[in-house]
């Protein structure tokens, strides 16, 4: 148990003699002390004041937490106690049998044999089976309330006598933490370890108990450093223990503030793992860097390591400290602000609309040319009679359709271009503020060359998630490097996790993100199944 540096042992189930040889050996190694906390079900507690010898208890069990039935030491208590020990003594003092206090299992016997005495006593009276009284049983017994399993009784009545004793061992004595109940829990007044340890004379309860110093994996030269940074002048090969005075950025924080949370004052070095391509050395990604967990060649590994299922089988994750998703990163598209009232429609649109135009206006001039009614100018010249075509068309769409108009026909010609009018104006604007809300990002898969970071797991996972071929991925080692791969045309897309793209767009205003993301379970540190 010493090799998984474990300070806190539970005891569920254990004979007298396990016990025993449980607690020798514990002694012997020196792990019966403030610096561990074992905590005893009541296969051992219920034998503590029964079969346990006291000087077992003094000499190997000083400290230990225990949890027990509670028994109410009433006044019918105490008279069985009398005559239990006088009795006990009688018949088997002679034998060396010296513990005369009755147990749990001796009061429960007792309240048994009650119960069976009781009933056969009603059985006889009312001449019915002993079962058919033993299951109308109900009184209060040495060790409780005692009712029959199928009684009648509900569950809150039932369960008031479901309390146990929370307790610790100091000398002979038992010093009460407190209690717990079914119905209620812990009492409110539970007492601390600390009170405990100090009753045996140890003022270093606080001391963290059977913990190495513990190590500390670090990525040496990560791609982001905004999350974690080495600041040393030597250079590191492979791995190397760095003065934790040198490791500065978000994750460090994170986990400096969440030691401070702990009771305990853990003790911790920083090993820094280089990710870099180096052939005499095996950590060149994340997962290789998760792994020095699993094969115990570091404690627990802190840095922006994303939680992955791949990774959840052989190591174990804290709760994220950030949320994660894998997001596509484009490069946008410059506006050419000259030209932008006629990008909201195509060229076919804007030659359709002015054909259509034309059209009105050749219509509009055959019915009001000839009409006795319509504007003088249609009486006029032959270009002062297409203007005034034009004109009207202009006019209906700010005026009465009928103002200036002779035919009939006329005016539902012009309703129906101010309907037309109203549908394109309509979709104008709806187009050219989408053009200046958000630019219009549509990658096409197929014929992208995608960039991702070398030391993460993107490259498998562009792959089994999204379909990408092997040819189509780059690998960028530097932030910088996406810059520069986007302006030489090597990619024309990248694939980011959350929060390095929030630290990339901080820095570079001429990106933006498309539709195509992913949720991840986000960052966490990395630990033993058993240390953490």
């Amino acid at each position: 148990m010493m090799q998984y540096e474990s300070t806190v042992y539970i005891v569920l189930h254990s004979s007298e003699g396990l016990a025993i040889s449980l607690f020798k050996k514990a002694k012997e190694l020196n792990m019966i002390s403030p610096r561990y906390v074992w905590i005893c079900g009541n296969d051992i507690t219920d034998l503590l004041n029964s079969t346990l010898p006291p000087s077992f208890i003094s000499n190997n069990m000083q400290g230990v937490v225990g949890i027990k039935s509670y028994i109410n030491e009433s006044a019918e208590y105490q008279q069985f106690l009398s005559k239990f020990q006088k009795m006990f003594a009688r018949d088997y003092g002679k034998n060396n049998e010296n513990f005369y206090n009755p147990g749990v299992y001796a009061v429960r016997a007792y309240d048994a044999l009650h119960a069976v005495s009781l009933a056969s006593n009603e059985s006889k009276m009312k001449n019915i089976s002993l079962a058919g009284t033993l299951s109308l049983v109900n009184f209060e017994g040495l060790s409780g309330t005692i009712v029959a399993k199928n009684s009648s009784l509900n569950d809150n009545e039932m369960n008031s006598s479901s309390e146990y004793q929370v307790f610790g061992i100091f000398g002979l004595n038992f010093a009460n933490l407190g209690f717990w109940n079914g119905n209620s829990g812990f009492n409110p007044g539970m007492k601390s370890l600390t009170w405990l340890y100090a009753l045996i004379g140890n003022q270093d309860a606080t001391k963290a108990g059977g913990l190495r110093t513990l190590r500390v994996g670090i990525p040496a030269k990560p791609f982001w450093k905004n999350f974690v940074n080495v600041k040393t002048n030597s250079t590191i090969n492979c791995s190397a223990v760095v003065d934790p005075s040198s490791v500065t950025g978000f994750c460090i924080d994170v986990f400096t503030e969440a030691l401070k949370f702990l009771k305990y004052n853990i003790s911790y070095q920083f090993i820094a793992y280089t990710t870099e391509s180096n052939y005499s050395c095996n950590i060149r990604t994340y997962n290789d860097l998760a792994n020095l967990v699993h094969s115990q060649e570091v404690d627990l590994v802190v840095g922006d390591v994303t939680i992955l299922a791949d990774r959840s089988k052989n190591v174990s994750f804290t709760q994220p400290f950030l949320t994660s998703e894998l997001v596509m990163m484009v490069p946008t598209k410059s506006t050419h602000i000259g030209w932008l009232s006629v990008k909201p429609f195509s060229l076919n649109l804007w030659i359709s609309i002015v054909c259509i135009l034309f059209g009105y206006v050749i219509l509009v001039w055959l019915l009001e040319r000839n009409d006795q009614e319509a504007d003088p100018d249609f009486r006029g010249p032959i270009w002062m009679q297409f203007a005034a075509a034009v004109w009207l068309l202009c006019n209906s769409i700010f005026l009465k359709i009928d103002e200036g108009v002779g035919s009939y026909h006329t005016k539902v010609v012009l309703l129906l271009w101010f309907l037309l009018v109203q549908v394109l104006l309509s979709s104008f604007t709806a187009s050219l503020s989408s053009i200046l809300v958000t630019e219009k990002l549509s990658p096409n898969i197929g014929n992208l060359k995608v960039g991702y970071n070398a030391e993460s797991f993107v490259y498998n996972y562009l792959q089994s998630a999204f379909n990408y071929k092997p040819e189509n991925l780059v690998t960028i080692t530097t932030p910088d490097e996406f810059t520069m791969a986007f302006k030489n045309g090597t990619i024309t897309a990248a694939y980011l996790e959350l929060p390095y793209l929030r630290v990339f767009l901080s820095e570079h205003s001429n990106y933006a993100t498309s539709g195509e993301s992913r949720t991840l379970g986000g960052f966490g540190f990395v630990s033993h199944f058993t240390s953490l």
